[in-house]
């Protein structure tokens, strides 16, 4: 039982658990940055606030800016889908709440079958990193037994018996502590560039077409 619950704590946790958990979804995050990658996890975040919105014309204002900031040929984000499926959401008239199912799926694909492995590796590397560290912090026997001595002789001559390295180490913040911190989420980010798009459809510059002609985006 105990060696089947040590395997249980050991397997990897499958993609979308990770995208679950605000943590791991952070080191997702920061991987996929260093790949150049970023956007798709922007593109799954910005689904799910548009997935979340009860009002019609609010999810149409949402869709309009997803396709500007995500799908369209000169997209400020553009996310890597097939010509077939962007061409499709590209000349979506109405938004509905599974109008992105498809391509949000072909991103999930994408991220498991082009990074979610080698992110994996990376995180399995980095803790080794950090494990081999802590060994070669940690005292030799020797020098244990060498404090203990010093200290027990330091304990007859002035009557105390502890040392203030302890205390130290007990100061020391881990260095992983505030890894994850991050100064912005990739929702916020993608809101702004959709708020920046939508003020520049309300208000186009003279004699400019604005960025949507109607809800056709061919």
């Amino acid at each position: 039982a105990a060696s089947r619950a040590r395997g249980r704590a050991a397997r990897p946790p499958n993609m979308r658990e990770v995208l679950r958990k605000p943590a791991q979804r952070s080191r997702f995050r920061a991987y996929l940055r260093s790949r150049l990658a970023e956007e798709s996890l922007d593109f799954l975040e910005a689904i799910e606030a548009y997935q979340k919105l009860d009002d019609q014309q609010a999810r149409e204002n949402a869709g309009l800016d997803i396709l500007l900031v995500f799908i369209a040929t000169d997209a400020t984000l553009q996310v890597n889908l097939s010509s077939p499926l962007r061409h499709q959401l590209l000349e979506t008239t109405e938004f509905f709440l599974d109008t992105f199912d498809d391509a949000k799926r072909a991103i999930l694909t994408l991220l498991a079958e082009n990074f979610y492995d080698d992110f994996l590796a990376d995180e399995e590397a980095k803790a080794r990193a950090r494990a081999g560290k802590t060994l070669l912090r940690a005292p030799s026997l020797q020098k244990l037994k060498r404090s203990a001595s010093a200290s027990s002789a330091g304990s007859s001559r002035s009557g105390f018996g502890s040392s203030s390295s302890d205390a130290r180490d007990d100061q020391r913040e881990s260095p992983m502590r505030n890894i994850l911190r991050r100064t912005s989420s990739g929702v916020a980010k993608a809101r702004d560039l959709m708020a920046t798009t939508a003020r520049r459809r309300t208000a186009p510059e003279s004699g400019s077409p604005s960025p949507v002609s109607g809800p056709s985006m061919g």
